[in-house]
C-alpha cells in the first residue's frame, strides 16, 4: 500500500486480522497504522538529511527478513530494489522491529543508513534472537531439528542456517549442506544432510509444511545444498 510516508506491506495487519474476528479488524487496523505512523514520525526525527530513519536509532532493532516475492504489490515494488534473491519465489529485506508492528525498510531508509551497515547489524540481531529449540526423531527415522517462539522472525533463521546450526547444536552443518521448510514465519525445520535418511525427511518435512502453512501460510520446501539455498 502507497502512503505518504512510503509503500507499506499489509502482511502483517492481514494476519493480526486473520486471527481476529471480523467486529475487531477496523480497531486492529487502525492501531497498527498509528503505530506504524507514530515510529515514522519518531525516527524522521532523528534522521540525517535525505534518510528516513536515523542509522543510529535502527541499528539494534533491525533484522534480515525473509519474505515471499510477491509480499509488495507491484506499484510498490520500486521502493524496495534493494531486496536480495536468496531462492526461488523469496526475498531478503530489511524489518525495523518496533515496540507495537514491524516495518519493512524501503530504499530510502537504506540510502540514509548504508545497505551494508543495515544488513550485517541485521544479521547478528537475527542471530541473537531467542528461540525455542527441540529434536525429534520421525517414523522414518529422520531427525528434524524443530525451532520454533512467538517472534516473526522465526522463518527468517534460515538466512542465517550456518549459525543457527552452530549455536543450537554446538556443531557445523554437514558438508551436504541441510533440508529445511519454513511454512510461516513461526517455524523452522531443519534436517541436516548427514545420514541415509534424506528421502524419508522430504516425506516428513512436507507433511509438517503442509500442515503448518494452512494454519499460517508463507513458503513452502527448500533445500539448502552446500551452502546455498
Amino acid at each position: 500500500m502507497h502512503s505518504a510516508r512510503g509503500p507499506q506491506a499489509l502482511y502483517n495487519v492481514a494476519e493480526l486480522c486473520r486471527r481476529a474476528e471480523p467486529g475487531a479488524w477496523a480497531g486492529i487496523v487502525e492501531h497498527h497504522f498509528k503505530a506504524l505512523d507514530a515510529a515514522t514520525r519518531s525516527a524522521d526525527s532523528g534522521a540525517g538529511s535525505g534518510s528516513a530513519v536515523g542509522a543510529e536509532d535502527i541499528r539494534g532493532s533491525v533484522y534480515l527478513r525473509l519474505v515471499p516475492d510477491d509480499a509488495f504489490p507491484a506499484e510498490a515494488a520500486s521502493s524496495f530494489g534493494y531486496a536480495r534473491h536468496v531462492a526461488t519465489g523469496l526475498l531478503e529485506v530489511l524489518a525495523l522491529d518496533l515496540p507495537d508492528s514491524v516495518r519493512l525498510l524501503g530504499d530510502r531508509d537504506v540510502a540514509g543508513a548504508g545497505l551494508g551497515e543495515l544488513r550485517a547489524a541485521g544479521r547478528a540481531n537475527l542471530v541473537d534472537e531467542p528461540v525455542d529449540y527441540d529434536v525429534t526423531r520421525t517414523d522414518s527415522g529422520a531427525i528434524q531439528h524443530l525451532v520454533s517462539v512467538g517472534s516473526m522472525f522465526v522463518a527468517s533463521e534460515a538466512l542465517v542456517l550456518d549459525d543457527v546450526a552452530r549455536s543450537l547444536t554446538g556443531r557445523e552443518l554437514p558438508d551436504n549442506g541441510a533440508l529445511f521448510t519454513v511454512p510461516s514465519r513461526h517455524f523452522l525445520v531443519v534436517h541436516p544432510l548427514e545420514d541415509a535418511n534424506a528421502v524419508g525427511a522430504i516425506n516428513d518435512l512436507a507433511a509438517f509444511g503442509l500442515g503448518a502453512h494452512r494454519d499460517n501460510p508463507l513458503m513452502t520446501i527448500l533445500r539448502r545444498l552446500n551452502g546455498a539455498a
